[in-house]
């Protein structure tokens, strides 16, 4: 395992228990997204789809329900541990159509030419070789087969200018980077759609709603809770540096609160293709 992945495994490990108690809220906060990922996907009924980074469950429990009981998805993540509240989550719903499967995206597990789908929402982003990534997507998919991600967009949209910006930490990187906002370009990641050999590929921009169900300063808790150790000692740093920058940042959000929730908009990056014949 690269260095990369190591450090990533490390962080989001550290994590499992704040995604257990904050997935509802954050389960809300995304849906927009979730939404846009299933329609680019567009599932069907008896479909087999694979969802990469699935975290403790959406948009895989969405996606189970769209293909129903004749479908199946595949839930994967590079963690076991969230996959089991992922797990949880669907035997509750019902849903027997999902199973789940601890993957590395660059080194599927799964035959040639196996799904119908194959879905990534908030993922792609931290994959450190995407092209590698990508060439295994397409592999496992079936000819004309869809592979659906969503990344994020401009940094400078409110959620991230309220909160990153402030630590100095809301700039675009490299394609080759793993960052959130790697993909933010517009074009960046169709163009490495492309040149995996996908056709038919397709680009969409979109601003959505971002609602945090809960005031700001727990918004604020929760987004330190979730990203891990290495975020919560810059911010520690950068309070030692810059007192004032977490009042600061708690002081943003609450410019969008409204009447016990945080209503802010993010932009995000959609992108779909087809696996060729």
């Amino acid at each position: 395992m690269s260095e990369v992945k190591a450090f990533f495994r490390s962080e989001w490990a550290a994590t499992e228990a704040a995604w257990s108690r904050w997935q509802h809220a954050f389960r809300q906060q995304t849906q927009a997204a979730t939404d846009l990922l299933l329609e680019l996907a567009q599932p069907q009924p008896g479909q087999r789809v694979l969802d990469l980074a699935s975290g403790t469950g959406s948009p895989a429990l969405e996606l189970a329900a769209a293909v129903r009981a004749t479908g199946q998805v595949i839930a994967s993540d590079l963690l076991a541990g969230p996959l089991q509240i992922c797990a949880a989550n669907a035997r509750q719903q019902g849903l027997t159509q999902l199973s789940t499967c601890s993957a590395d995206m660059e080194a599927l597990p799964f035959a040639a030419a196996s799904f119908d789908a194959v879905t990534c929402r908030l993922g792609i982003m931290f994959c450190p070789d995407v092209d590698r990534a990508l060439q295994e997507v397409r592999r496992v998919l079936r000819a004309h087969g869809r592979a659906s991600f969503i990344a994020w967009g401009n940094p400078a949209q409110p959620l991230f200018a309220s909160t990153l910006a402030e630590l100095g930490m809301a700039q675009v990187a490299a394609p080759d980077r793993p960052y959130p906002f790697r993909f933010s370009q517009p074009g960046t990641l169709a163009t490495c759609l492309t040149a995996a050999g996908f056709v038919g590929v397709r680009e969409v921009r979109r601003k959505v709603a971002w609602p945090w169900p809960g005031n700001a300063i727990d918004m604020w808790t929760a987004w330190i809770d979730l990203a891990g150790p290495s975020f919560a000692a810059a911010i520690t740093a950068a309070d030692r540096q810059h007192p004032g920058i977490t009042q600061r940042i708690v002081a943003n959000l609450q410019r969008y609160e409204s009447a016990g929730r945080v209503e802010l908009e993010a932009e995000l990056v959609g992108v779909s293709a087809r696996a060729p014949t």
